[in-house]
């Protein structure tokens, strides 16, 4: 892998995945990592720059419903995300609006699926985000 590749990864990566997210990169794909409690630990270039942030201030400090615009949708989010985890129904897309660093509120559509462990627990979600509109 090139070395601009490698050093583009956050330190917070799990190694296992290393190799197969920092490519992802280079294919204009916004994409977000989380694990079962909502905290980000990977996100595309495109995908940062999506709401205005950098990796460093999203990876492994900043929540998926950090960027929700509505705050009672955000404790919504919270608990559809405890129900997932609890009973892991077919993903659906997600739509919704998130509000960017600068202010601006973006609607999107998320297209998401779990990440499993070893026991097929759910250990956190994979998701594309799109622009609407």
């Amino acid at each position: 892998m090139p070395t601009a590749n490698r050093q583009a990864c956050p330190e917070l990566c799990p190694q296992e995945f290393t190799r197969i997210t920092c490519p992802l990169d280079g294919m204009g794909i916004p994409l977000q990592l989380c694990d079962e409690n909502g905290l980000i630990w990977y996100v595309t270039s495109q995908c940062a720059e999506l709401q205005g942030y950098s990796r460093r201030e999203v990876c492994g400090k900043m929540h998926i419903w950090d960027f929700i615009a509505d705050e009672d949708e955000k404790a919504g989010l919270q608990r559809y995300l405890r129900f997932l985890v609890e009973h892991k129904p077919k993903p659906t897309p997600y739509v919704s609006s998130n509000r960017a660093k600068d202010g601006r509120v973006i609607p999107i559509r998320l297209d998401w699926s779990y990440l499993l462990d070893a026991n097929g627990r759910v250990a956190g979600f994979s998701t594309v985000i799109h622009r609407r509109g």
